[in-house]
């Protein structure tokens, strides 16, 4: 019987830019060429704020609403709490193995 296991891989994506305390939102660079969308899972990792899960449901790009950020493309993301400066964002994308 094939039994097939889900493991979940991280890239790294993006580093950490600014944070706005009033509105609870926090603006990354994204330098990846894979980008990010619409929906997918975030972790922010960081010494001081730890591990902060996020599914990107709202990405911002110059006050729009969008379904892709780009390499290179400063974005905005609600965060549900405070983010550092030495905070990374990593992507995780579900990976079959049999």
């Amino acid at each position: 019987m094939d039994r097939k296991q889900q493991k979940e891989k991280f890239t790294l994506q993006k580093q950490y830019v600014f944070y706005y305390s009033n509105i609870g939102v926090a603006e990354f660079l994204q330098e990846t060429n894979a980008g990010i969308n619409k929906g997918d899972k975030l972790l922010i990792i960081g010494p001081t704020t730890g591990v902060i899960e996020v599914i990107a449901d709202k990405l911002i790009v110059d006050d729009k609403e969008v379904e892709f950020v780009p390499r290179g493309t400063k974005f905005t993301l609600k965060v549900p709490c405070k983010v550092r400066p030495s905070d990374k964002v990593y992507k995780m994308e579900q990976v079959n193995k049999e």
